[in-house]
Formats: C-alpha cells, sequence, structure tokens
C-alpha cells in the first residue's frame, strides 16, 4: 500500500514535469539536437496589423508555434529515426539507399534515372 502511494506521489509531479517540458525549453534553449534537414524556412512571428486580418495573424502565430514547438527539432529526428530503423520505412515514394539516403520511387523516378524507362511514341507528345 505504501508503494502505491509513493509511486502515486511520484507519478504526478512527473506528469506535470512533462507537461512544462515544451515551455521550459521555449525559455531555456534545452534542445541542442541540430535542425533536421528541412528543405523549406520555419514560420516567422507574425506582425499585427489590426482587427481587419486577425485571421491572418492567428494563422501566422500557429504556423510560428508549430514550426518553434519546445523539444520539436528532438521529436521530428526521432520520428524519422524510428520510421527509417525500425519500420524500414521511407515514406511515400521513397527508398532507402545502402547508406541511408533516400531516394524518389514515384512516377517511375529510378527507371527515368537509369535509362530503362524510355518515352514511346505515344508519350512524347505529352512530355512536349
Amino acid at each position: 500500500m505504501k508503494f502505491q502511494t509513493a509511486a502515486r506521489a511520484l507519478l504526478i509531479p512527473l506528469f506535470i514535469a512533462f507537461l512544462w517540458l515544451p515551455t521550459l525549453d521555449w525559455f531555456l534553449h534545452l534542445d541542442h539536437v541540430p535542425l533536421p534537414n528541412e528543405k523549406r524556412r520555419l514560420a516567422t512571428f507574425p506582425a499585427y496589423r489590426g482587427v481587419a486580418e486577425l485571421k491572418q495573424f492567428t494563422a501566422g502565430v500557429d504556423a510560428y508555434f508549430s514550426d518553434h514547438f519546445g523539444f520539436r527539432k528532438r521529436l521530428v529526428r526521432s520520428y524519422n529515426h524510428w520510421r527509417r530503423q525500425v519500420f524500414r520505412e521511407g515514406g511515400n515514394d521513397v527508398t532507402i539507399g545502402r547508406d541511408g539516403s533516400l531516394f524518389r520511387t514515384g512516377e517511375r523516378m529510378i527507371e527515368h534515372s537509369t535509362g530503362l524507362a524510355r518515352i514511346n511514341d505515344q508519350e512524347l507528345p505529352d512530355w512536349q
């Protein structure tokens, strides 16, 4: 009985600490994981331009906080690691190379890049 009481007494502050971790990272910059290799700029904090553009402002704030969420870099890297290493998934239309590189496979991309897929006379007008 004492063990259950002690476990519950420890679980509550632990749960509250986990809830506050993203906020603590926001202020203290605890997440030192390198940035994920994203091919886009992260959202910047929008400028408030009055009540008339309040909808765009709130959408911009939402995008900003989604891109700058506490421990986001670590979460993205962990998610990608688990998908690649544990589940052997590279995503939609992606295959994993020998050295871990990702290659796009959709639309017969590999066949086109290796020269195995040739454009026939019926497909040529579409490409032109």
